[in-house]
C-alpha cells in the first residue's frame, strides 16, 4: 500500500461495492456502500482500470473492501447538482485470515 498518510485530502473508506463499471479504455465508475458514524455511506467513485477485475469480484462476493482516496466535487450533467465522489488511488481487500492489529 501507498504512502497515503502523507497526502492532503486523503480519505479510507471501508464497505462494499455495489456496482462496478468499465469506461473505455483507462477509468472504472462504481457505487460503494459503507457506515460511517451518521449512519449509512453510499458514493459513487472513480479509479484505474487495474482494479477492474479485483473489484468485480470483491462486488460478486460481497466482500469488504478499503478505498483509499482523494474526495472531490463534480457537476451531475443529469441533475444538475454538484455531488462528491471518491477518486480511488488504491482498493485494499479486507483479510480476516490474520487477527486484527498483528
Amino acid at each position: 500500500m501507498e504512502d497515503f498518510m502523507d497526502k492532503s485530502n486523503v480519505v479510507v473508506l471501508q464497505g462494499h461495492l455495489t456496482n462496478v463499471t468499465r469506461i473505455g479504455e483507462k477509468m472504472v465508475l462504481f457505487g460503494f456502500e459503507g457506515v460511517s458514524s451518521y449512519g449509512k455511506l453510499i458514493i459513487n467513485g472513480l479509479t484505474f482500470v487495474g482494479v477492474y477485475e479485483e473489484m468485480v469480484t470483491a462486488k460478486d462476493n460481497a466482500e469488504e473492501v478499503r478505498l483509499i482516496g482523494s474526495l472531490r466535487t463534480y457537476k451531475n450533467k443529469r441533475s444538475g447538482q454538484f455531488e462528491i465522489q471518491i477518486e480511488a488511488t488504491d482498493v485494499d481487500y479486507m483479510d480476516y485470515s490474520t487477527p486484527q492489529g498483528f
